[in-house]
C-alpha cells in the first residue's frame, strides 16, 4: 500500500515537472522569433521639441514615424540618442542610418544621424528570424503660417463691369453685367471647382441700375437692391421679382443669421421721411424701421462680414463711403440690423480710408484686403483683426497679397469649406472694367490633415 502511494506521488510530480517544462519550452520559443520593437525615442537637448515627439510604430508594414511633424525649420544637425524597447529580451537590433552608412548594433548609447531615413533590423536568437523597419522624423516641409495664392482665370472671352459672387449650398454663383449691355449673365460653379464655369439664363432683373456689390444671401433667398430702391428676390439665383411693400433701399449692409439669442434679419439702410434711416427686415418679411443712420457710417464701398460672439451672430461693415461720399476708416457691428456701434477708434482710424475694401472672416479672425484710398490710389494691403474688429494690425509678411497681384478693389470674396480664400476679380481703377482673373490663397496650416 505504501509502495502504491509513492509510485503515486512519484508519478505526479513527473507529470507537474513535464507540465513546467512544456510550459517554458512554449514561452521560450515564442521569445525566440519575436522581433518587434514596442516602443521608440529620440533626443538631443541641442534640438528643439525632437524629446516630445511621440512615435507611431507600424507593426504591420514596418515603419517608424511621427504622425504629428515637427516645426517647419527644424533641423537635425545632431545625432540623436535613440531609445527603443524590444518585445523579446533575447532579440538584438541593428541600426543602419543612410546618411553616414554605417552599421550599429544597438547598445541603448550611441547617437545616431537622422537626416536621412534609417533602418532598423531586429534579429531573433534563433538566427533566422528578422524584422526591418524604417525610421523617418517626419517635419513640415511648408512654412503652416504662410499664406500661399494662385492665379487662375476667371472667365473666357467676357469683359466685365460689374460683379458679385455668393455662395449657395456648395455652389458659386457669379453674377456679372457685361461691358457690351445686354443685361445681367449669371454664371455658376461647384465650390470645388471654382474655374469650371456655366452660364445659366435669369429672369426679372431689370437690364441696368442693379448694385450687384450688395447682393445679399438670407434665409434661403438671394436679395439685390437697384439704384432707384427698389428690392428684388429671387429663390434659386435664376429667376428674380421685385419685393412688393419693401422701403425704399438705399443698401442692403448684410445678412444676420439666426443665433442662440438674436433671430435673423436682413439689414439695410433705407429712405425714410426725415432722411436716410437703418432698417431690418425679419425672416417674415416685416420690416422694422430703426434710427438714422449715425454720422460717418457707411452707405456704399464696405465690406461686410458677419461672424458669432458671445452667443450672439453679429455683422460688421468695414471702409467703405458716406452719404457725402468721404472715405472711412472705421468698422460698425449690428447684433439686430438696425442698432449699430461703431467697434473702432473714430480719431485714430486703425487702416487708412478706403472704399471697395473686402473683407472676410478667416482663420478666427476678421480680413480686410485692398481697396481705393482718398488719393486715388489702389492698394493690396491686408489688415487683421483678432478681436472682432475692435483693433486691426497689418498682416506680417507670411500673409501678403503675392508680388503679382494687382493693387485692387470693388473685388468679391468667399471663403470655401477646404478653407480657401476666393478673391475674384476686381478693378485697377475706378470705372475701370474688372480683372478676369480668381485668386485662390490659403494659410498653409489650414490645409493640414489631422
Amino acid at each position: 500500500m505504501k509502495n502504491s502511494l509513492l509510485l503515486l506521488l512519484i508519478g505526479c510530480f513527473v507529470l507537474s515537472f513535464s507540465s513546467c517544462l512544456d510550459s517554458d519550452k512554449d514561452t521560450t520559443e515564442y521569445d525566440l522569433t519575436n522581433c518587434q520593437i514596442s516602443s521608440f525615442s529620440l533626443a538631443n537637448d541641442s534640438i528643439e521639441g525632437i524629446g516630445d515627439v511621440k512615435f507611431v510604430i507600424d507593426q504591420i508594414n514596418g515603419y517608424i514615424y511621427n504622425a504629428d511633424s515637427m516645426d517647419y525649420g527644424t533641423v537635425l544637425d545632431r545625432k540623436l540618442v535613440t531609445t527603443l524597447s524590444l518585445a523579446s529580451s533575447f532579440s538584438y537590433a541593428q541600426i543602419m542610418p543612410e546618411a553616414t552608412g554605417d552599421t550599429i548594433i544597438y547598445n541603448n548609447a550611441d547617437s545616431v544621424d537622422y537626416s536621412k531615413s534609417v533602418k532598423i533590423v531586429v534579429h531573433s536568437s534563433d538566427g533566422v528570424t528578422m524584422k526591418t523597419y524604417h525610421v523617418s522624423v517626419n517635419i513640415h516641409q511648408v512654412n503652416p503660417d504662410s499664406m500661399v495664392w494662385q492665379k487662375t482665370s476667371l472667365l473666357q472671352d467676357v469683359a466685365i463691369a460689374e460683379q458679385k459672387a455668393i455662395k449657395r449650398d456648395e455652389q458659386l454663383f457669379f453674377y456679372v453685367k457685361p461691358v457690351s449691355g445686354g443685361g445681367y449673365k449669371l454664371y455658376t460653379a461647384p465650390e470645388s471647382a471654382p474655374n469650371s464655369w456655366t452660364e445659366k439664363a435669369i429672369t426679372g432683373l431689370p437690364a441696368e441700375g442693379v448694385l450687384l456689390s450688395q447682393l445679399t444671401a438670407y434665409n434661403g433667398l438671394s436679395y439685390v437692391p437697384s439704384i432707384g430702391g427698389a428690392l428684388y428676390q429671387s429663390a434659386d439665383g435664376l429667376s428674380w421679382s421685385a419685393v412688393s411693400g419693401a422701403p425704399s433701399i438705399k443698401a442692403i449692409l448684410g445678412a444676420l443669421p439666426a443665433g442662440e439669442v438674436n433671430p435673423s434679419a436682413l439689414s439695410a439702410v433705407v429712405a425714410g421721411e426725415g432722411g436716410l434711416q437703418f432698417a431690418s427686415m425679419d425672416e417674415n418679411k416685416e420690416w422694422i424701421l430703426g434710427d438714422a443712420v449715425s454720422p460717418g457710417f457707411p452707405v456704399s464701398g464696405f465690406g461686410v462680414v458677419n461672424y458669432e460672439s458671445m452667443y450672439y451672430q453679429r455683422l460688421l461693415v468695414a471702409g467703405g463711403e458716406d452719404p457725402n461720399g468721404t472715405l472711412l476708416g472705421s468698422a460698425w457691428t449690428t447684433l439686430n440690423g438696425r442698432d449699430w456701434a461703431i467697434q473702432t477708434d473714430d480719431l485714430y482710424p486703425p487702416f487708412e480710408a478706403r472704399t471697395g475694401a473686402v473683407v472676410a472672416a478667416y482663420d478666427g479672425n476678421i480680413y480686410l484686403i485692398g481697396g481705393l484710398t482718398a488719393s486715388n490710389q489702389m492698394i493690396k494691403d491686408i489688415y487683421i483683426s483678432k478681436d472682432k474688429g475692435i483693433t486691426w494690425a497689418a498682416s506680417d509678411s507670411l500673409v501678403r497679397m503675392p508680388d503679382d497681384f494687382a493693387a485692387r478693389a470693388f473685388s468679391s470674396v468667399i471663403v470655401d469649406k477646404d478653407n480657401y480664400m476666393l478673391l475674384f476679380g476686381g478693378k485697377v481703377s475706378k470705372g475701370a472694367s474688372d480683372l478676369n482673373d480668381l485668386w485662390r490663397g490659403r494659410i498653409n496650416r489650414l490645409g493640414f490633415k489631422d
